[in-house]
């Protein structure tokens, strides 16, 4: 349909668009509510990025890596017991080791 640099193109600047549009969005109507709602966990990470100010690339990096190794390991790492899960069943049955 369209060619391939042209389509990279177009992925990229809507995707660049949505994602920026999302931020805007939730900083404009989600943020008070949050604030209002949990502000004890707010301070708690407040405080846990203030520890690592000095390098806070290393942190967010640190932190979006984890989440990766995380859904690698659990999605390749074989499970000890077996594990049988029917689609529309009313019983699912979980084999623990």
């Amino acid at each position: 349909m369209y060619s391939f640099p042209l389509a990279l193109v177009v992925v990229a600047v809507v995707s660049t668009a949505g994602a920026c549009l999302n931020y805007e969005l939730s900083a404009l109507l989600v943020r008070d509510m949050i604030i209002d709602l949990v502000p004890a966990r707010i301070s708690v990470f407040h405080h846990s990025v203030q520890k690592h100010q000095d390098h806070l690339l290393n942190y967010f990096v640190f932190l979006r890596v984890r989440s990766n190794f995380q859904d690698a390991y659990l999605e390749t790492w074989p499970s000890g017991g077996c594990v049988q899960v029917q689609l529309f069943s009313s019983t699912v049955n979980f084999q623990a080791t």
